[in-house]
């Protein structure tokens, strides 16, 4: 029985359950989960029982694969950031005051190939790579523009709703709806 007196359905503590819990040898009213004379921690099934379950061990959760991943990422930022300042024309490496950016020699450059099939660089920086690494690192940086789009109609006018004779009766309110809104301009408002 629970302290609101309705049934748990677990079984009463018998006289000899009551004593090993150190409650008078009778029988009683109430299972071990809900006795009253118990304290919270000796109850099972209790919060504070459960909270000192976990606390003794068990399987520990496992990481999600997210979590996981975004720990990676956060630890080595500068490896990842590194190709990309590369192309750039920059080396990342890690100084007295955290990450630095070196100067290299040149970034991405051009790559050609000769009849024989010798793969020679160019002395021309490959600005399209270099472009494409930074247009990459701002928009993971800062997010990509939004792309807006306007809808007119002729002329840059509102959107012409022309109601055909046959139309349904909640298309027709509809179209009258958006007229007296001012949204779209009727057929006599050519």
């Amino acid at each position: 029985m629970t302290r609101r007196g309705t049934d748990c359905g677990a079984a009463p503590l018998t006289a000899a359950g009551a004593v090993k819990l150190g409650l008078a040898e009778r029988e009683h009213d109430y299972c071990a989960a809900h006795h009253p004379e118990l304290p919270a921690s000796a109850r099972f099934g209790s919060r504070e029982q459960a909270r000192e379950a976990g606390l003794l061990g068990g399987r520990p959760p496992l990481p999600r694969p997210t979590d996981v991943a975004r720990e990676l990422v956060e630890e080595n930022v500068g490896a990842l950031l590194r190709p990309y300042f590369r192309t750039l024309g920059f080396d990342v490496v890690a100084g007295p005051d955290g990450l630095e950016l070196l100067p290299l020699e040149h970034g991405a450059v051009l790559y050609g190939e000769s009849k024989e099939g010798v793969v020679k660089a160019s002395a021309h920086e490959d600005l399209g790579a270099q472009m494409a690494a930074a247009e990459r690192l701002f928009d993971r940086i800062y997010g990509r523009p939004k792309q807006q789009t306007e809808v007119s109609g002729p002329d840059e006018g509102p959107i012409v709703l022309d109601v055909p004779a046959d139309a349904t009766e909640k298309s027709a309110k509809a179209a009258l709806l958006l007229q007296q809104l001012g949204h779209v301009d009727g057929p006599g408002d050519r």
